[in-house]
């Protein structure tokens, strides 16, 4: 699982006033999942993060400009977040599209699932190509 981080977007957040550069996040199987408190491996998409259960996730920080997905080249994290939202963008071009997480410090994309969260995210995909789907036919029917 990839992600990609950008600068905080919470003006309550620690360092909002960093100029960091935007940040890429590769999550290097066996090591990237979201997770909670107990470490077992968790949906974000059920539910869980809105009634603020914390849910935290692993993986390989990299600069969002970097195109080399070789996770060796970033540095390994653990306990990333706990995560206050989750979103999808990308619906207004392209086939592919962005599922991202926001915490207190940044915004990150994922990318690529490990194995052991594949399972998980094809879930996601089916449901985010159902609601585009849903969208394409709702906005065709207005219009």
């Amino acid at each position: 699982m990839q992600i990609t981080a950008t600068p905080p977007t919470n003006h309550h957040a620690p360092y909002t006033n960093c100029h960091s550069p935007t940040t890429l996040l590769t999550v290097a199987p066996p090591s990237s999942r979201v997770y909670d408190k107990q470490r077992h491996l968790c949906p974000f998409d059920s539910g869980l993060v809105e009634r603020n259960v914390e849910l935290f996730f692993s993986g390989v920080v990299k600069p969002i400009y970097d195109e080399n997905p070789d996770p060796a080249d970033g540095i390994q994290t653990k306990q990333l977040g706990p995560i206050n939202s989750w979103w999808i963008a990308g619906f207004d071009g392209g086939s592919h599209a962005l599922i991202g997480f926001t915490t207190a410090y940044a915004e990150y994309v994922l990318m690529d699932p490990s194995p052991e969260y594949r399972g998980i995210m094809a879930t996601v995909h089916e449901k985010i190509h159902l609601s585009k789907v849903c969208v394409r036919v709702w906005f065709n029917f207005i219009v």
